[in-house]
């Protein structure tokens, strides 16, 4: 899961640079393709962001229920252990 949040990141990075490229590049910026390929490169990076947020939530929400679980565990060993 965490594999997958970094996954992620790394795909909105990429986006983020290539976004970068894009609106550095000498091309005249009244090219309406220009314009165009930097504002779908915006909604890309938009949507990244969105799916690397979910999958943060995700991962922690996860990380959560582990700890839990590893408590109730220790808290069963030492129940044992006192009987």
């Amino acid at each position: 899961m965490a594999r997958n949040t970094w996954d992620k990141e790394a795909d909105l990075k990429a986006k983020k640079e290539e976004l970068k490229n894009l609106e550095n590049t000498a091309e005249n910026d009244n090219n309406p393709d220009h314009q165009q390929k930097i504002e779908k490169c915006k909604k890309k990076i938009a949507k990244s962001q969105d799916e690397v947020d979910k999958a943060k939530v995700k991962l922690e929400l996860e990380s959560k229920k582990v700890e839990a679980f590893e408590k109730s565990i220790e808290e069963a060993k030492q129940t044992r252990q006192e009987s």
